[in-house]
């Protein structure tokens, strides 16, 4: 192919306004000579006028037989690398990934090509899901052939800028895997980067401790076989040897306990799991790693991993309430936000037998009494994110009895969150065709915790409007969107029987919304109250409870206590 000196030039100088002008005096010179296309399609197309450079382009395409076309592309091919290389050379990533992204409509499957996009990305700090989508192809397509052509160091270079950058990218070890697998990485850039291999199989040991974490044995002892294949450490073979362990591999665990113990005798851990591996003592140690599991699980709301771990410990302690416990609570909360039935059944098995062994446990009989409120929610298909009501359902069972299905029933719910309350006094109290609820909320997340996420907010309210629809009474509610000081203020006076208060918890604002909701009451009507016991360590004054004390200080001879535990309180309005 005909080199175009000057014009190469005016690239040099990103000057691409001069570098068409002067292919077009080429063109108009030489029209015979193809190259010049070729180029000027390229200055076009680093002018960000790329429909200009297709039209340049395919003016050639169409004018040729097979043969001609096929080589014309190998040509523009080459000249889009070229010109790619330098502008990447003098850190041009813009223009370069312009014309990379132009090289790969003519050679999707050019490796090398894809290697230098994810690097150009990586230049560029472009750490979202195209780049995910980049080392998924990049990986697919590294292992769907043998590439006698690899750039060897430039794929190594990619994994180091991986490894190397503010945050992780967990598809990297995607793409390390492909290039495991096709043996592609006996160079000295990497067999001398001694700290790359290290990196790398640091990210394995902490995947495969995260797989731990969950009762994900399995997947454990294949993240630390890749990783101690990088850095055979005992910090690497020890976790997998518990791994082994917990899956009941008492050999396997046992030959890796040994080798530990044969080069760091100081090494206690490992004398003290060897020694007990083969005896009654192994329980206690695998006791320990279950639970572990189940309350890591627990804390990061991963049910199915905390089920799959207190069943292994049922089946190593049956007779144990405690493991019973666990088992039917990690049913429990995995039925209620995946709409499970099933599993609702599974945990409330799990809990009478807990509670044979316990029968006078007052959790497990409070927990009991909510599975059919649960199986309720689940049978309905709701979906909800945190469990904030199910432990007082039966108090609202007993002390809104008097209201199911009366007519013109009428509900003020300050605070509904993702529609859990709403939802259960639509399915059980507000039954009467006359009956409406009106819910107000700002859905701005839980501001006395942390700071506002309008991705959170979104959610919330969504996930409220997919429940109040699903509930199949969308007709009754009233929602309003905003803050409850404002809104309560537009509501009819003496017209409600029923407040409940679950807005913000800060005392200043629940004794607000007391003080407004009163006049909306009618008498002998209700007003609840939520989470008297939530607390602000830095602030106590602040305490949810000093709001709702304050209030019913001042109106202690218009009210009267129907019932008050720890968390919630209900008053009957006595007189206005």
């Amino acid at each position: 192919m005909q080199v175009q000196p000057m014009v190469t030039e005016y690239f040099a100088k990103q000057d691409y306004e001069g570098a068409v002008a002067l292919c077009r005096q080429n063109i108009q010179a030489q029209p015979q000579v193809i190259v010049n296309y070729w180029y000027l399609g390229v200055a076009l197309l680093l002018q960000g006028k790329q429909t200009e450079a297709e039209h340049c382009w395919n003016a050639v395409f169409s004018q040729g037989t097979p043969p001609q076309v096929q080589q014309w592309r190998q040509q523009l091919y080459q000249l889009l690398g070229a010109i790619a290389n330098q502008r990447e050379s003098v850190k041009d990533w813009e223009s370069a990934l312009v014309l990379r992204d132009r090289i790969e409509a003519i050679a999707p499957h050019d490796i090398n090509n894809h290697l230098a996009r994810l690097q150009l990305y990586l230049h560029l700090g472009l750490i979202d899901s195209t780049l995910t989508e980049r080392l998924i192809t990049t990986a697919e397509l590294l292992l769907s052939s043998n590439y006698s052509n690899l750039n060897q160091p430039l794929l190594i270079a990619v994994l180091r800028q991986l490894a190397e950058g503010q945050v992780f990218h967990v598809k990297s070890l995607q793409l390390l895997e492909a290039a495991v697998t096709q043996n592609l990485l006996n160079h000295p850039d990497w067999n001398q980067n001694i700290r790359l291999q290290q990196t790398y199989g640091n990210y394995y040991r902490n995947k495969a401790l995260k797989h731990c974490d969950y009762g994900e044995f399995p997947e454990a002892i294949l993240s630390f076989w890749k990783a101690q294949d990088l850095v055979p450490e005992i910090s690497i073979t020890y976790p997998l040897a518990m791994a082994f362990f917990a899956q009941g591999k008492l050999s396997e665990a046992a030959e890796l306990l040994s080798q530990i113990s044969d080069k760091q005798p100081e090494y206690a851990s490992a004398r003290y799991i060897l020694s007990a591996i083969y005896t009654p003592q192994s329980q206690e140690v695998l006791r320990t790693i279950y639970q572990r599991v189940i309350e890591k699980s627990w804390a990061n709301c991963k049910y199915p991993q905390a089920a799959n771990a207190a069943q292994k410990m049922v089946e190593l302690e049956p007779g144990s309430s405690h493991a019973q416990y666990n088992l039917g609570m990690s049913l429990y909360y995995e039925g209620l936000f995946t709409s499970n039935v099933e599993k609702v059944y599974q945990a409330e098995l799990a809990l009478k037998k807990a509670l044979e062994f316990k029968p006078n446990n007052e959790i497990l009989h409070k927990k009991l009494s909510t599975i059919p409120y649960t199986l309720q929610f689940a049978q309905k298909g709701y979906n909800v994110s945190a469990d904030c009501f199910t432990g007082v359902m039966p108090i609202w069972e007993q002390n809104f009895r008097k209201y199911a299905n009366m007519p013109n029933l009428r509900v003020v719910e300050v605070g509904c969150f993702e529609g859990m309350a709403s939802c259960w006094l639509l399915d059980n109290i507000l039954t009467h065709e006359t009956a409406r609820i009106t819910c107000i909320d700002n859905f701005e997340g839980v501001v006395e915790s942390k700071k506002n996420d309008p991705t959170v907010q979104k959610s919330v309210e969504e996930r409220f409007d997919g429940n109040i629809e699903k509930s199949g009474a969308k007709h009754k509610v009233d929602k309003r969107v905003g803050f409850s000081q404002e809104v309560l203020r537009s509501l009819p006076l003496n017209f409600y029987h029923i407040v409940y208060i679950d807005g913000s918890h800060f005392a200043i604002d629940v004794l607000q919304d007391a003080v407004l909701s009163w006049g909306l009451i009618k008498e002998g009507g209700m007003i609840i109250f939520d989470d008297y016991h939530f607390e602000f360590p830095d602030r106590p004054h602040c305490n949810t409870g000093r709001g709702i004390d304050a209030f019913m200080t001042v109106f202690q001879e218009k009210l009267k206590v129907i019932y008050r535990d720890d968390r919630q309180i209900f008053l009957e309005k006595l007189s206005h």
